[in-house]
C-alpha cells in the first residue's frame, strides 16, 4: 500500500492509518467524502497475516513490500521486522516512514479534528509526510460492548471526514487511508464457536489466531507456514477454518487475528485535492 499509494507522490500527502477500519466501514466513509472538494476513489486490499495490529502497522510502511519478516523473542513474543528494522512502536513506525519521507508530522485523529485552520497549517507547514492516527474503533470494540460500539464507529468516521475537509484546506493534495486489519463482531458468542488453543508448542495465542512453532491444528482449525504469505522467518499460524475463536482470556465479541474475509480485507482510501479548498463550513441541525 505504502510503495503503490505514497511513495513518489507529488505535493504534500497525507498517511492516515485508521485501526481495525474494516472495508465495509471503509465504503461508509469514501460515500460521505464525496462531499468534499476532491477526487475520492476506493479499492480493496488484502491484510497481512496475522491480523493484528503490531504486524499491520508494520506491513503499511516502507520497505514491507520486500523484506518483512516476524519472529519469537525468548519470552515468546512476536517481534516484527521491515528491512532488517525492528517495529514495535510508533515511534519505530514513525522513525521508519521518516526514513522513507524526510520531516513526519505525527497527529492522532482526534487532536487533529480539535486544532483549528490556523494551527493546523502551522503545524504542517514543513511536513515532508503527515501521518494521522486513528484508534478509535479498535479501542472502542476491544470494549466488548458491541451495542454502544457500533454508535462509536459512526462518530469515528464523522470526525474522519472532518479531518480529511481540515487537511486539503491546509495545502494536503494528496490523502491515503487504510487500515491494518478487518474485524468480526458478534452479539453473543455460543459454546458451538469455542475450540481448544493448541496444546503443543510454543508461541503466542489471540482469540482468533495462535503464531509460533510445533503447534497442533484440530478438525477445526487450519495451520499454515507464515512463509506462504511471504514472510520471513520459520513461523507458523494457526487459526479456526470458520468464525470461531480460542478458548482464552479476553472479549466475547469483537475478533480479529484471523484469515477470515472480514478481518484481512481493508480498504484504501484516496483522496485528490481539485483545486484549493475552501475554510469547511459547519451545520447544526
Amino acid at each position: 500500500i505504502h510503495d503503490r499509494h505514497i511513495r513518489g507522490s507529488t505535493g504534500r500527502c497525507a498517511y492516515v492509518l485508521v485501526d481495525a477500519l474494516r472495508y465495509e466501514l471503509g465504503r461508509d466513509l469514501a460515500d460521505r467524502l464525496g462531499s468534499v472538494n476532491a477526487e475520492v476513489r476506493i479499492a480493496a486490499a488484502v491484510g497481512t497475516a496475522p491480523t493484528i495490529t503490531p504486524v499491520g502497522m508494520a506491513a503499511v510502511l516502507p520497505g514491507a513490500a520486500t523484506a518483512f519478516e516476524i519472529s519469537l523473542t525468548d519470552d515468546q513474543r512476536l517481534q516484527v521486522a521491515v528491512a532488517g528494522e525492528r517495529i514495535s512502536t510508533v515511534t519505530d513506525r514513525v522513525r521508519r516512514l521518516a526514513h522513507e519521507h524526510g520531516t513526519v508530522v505525527d497527529l492522532e485523529l482526534d487532536k487533529l479534528a480539535h486544532l483549528t485552520n490556523k494551527d493546523l497549517k502551522r503545524r504542517i507547514e514543513k511536513a515532508d509526510l503527515v501521518l494521522v492516527r486513528s484508534t478509535e474503533i479498535d479501542a472502542g470494540g476491544e470494549s466488548d460492548q458491541l451495542a454502544a460500539s457500533w454508535g462509536s464507529f459512526d462518530a469515528t468516521l464523522s470526525v474522519l471526514h472532518t479531518a480529511v475537509a481540515k487537511l486539503l484546506h491546509a495545502g494536503v493534495q494528496r490523502i491515503v487511508i487504510t487500515a491494518d486489519h478487518g474485524f468480526l463482531a458478534v452479539r453473543q458468542l455460543g459454546e458451538d464457536r469455542r475450540i481448544d488453543k493448541p496444546a503443543t508448542g510454543g508461541g503466542e495465542q489471540h482469540r482468533r489466531v495462535w503464531i509460533g512453532r510445533g503447534g497442533n491444528a484440530s478438525s477445526s482449525t487450519v495451520k499454515l507456514p507464515l512463509a506462504a504469505f511471504g514472510i520471513g522467518g520459520d513461523l507458523e499460524i494457526i487459526t479456526p477454518r470458520g468464525l470461531g475463536v480460542f478458548i482464552g482470556s479476553g472479549g466475547l465479541q469483537f475478533f480479529h487475528g484471523g484469515l477470515s474475509p472480514q478481518e484481512l480485507t481493508v480498504p484504501v482510501i484516496t483522496v485528490v485535492g481539485v483545486e484549493a479548498s475552501p475554510e469547511p463550513k459547519y451545520q447544526i441541525r
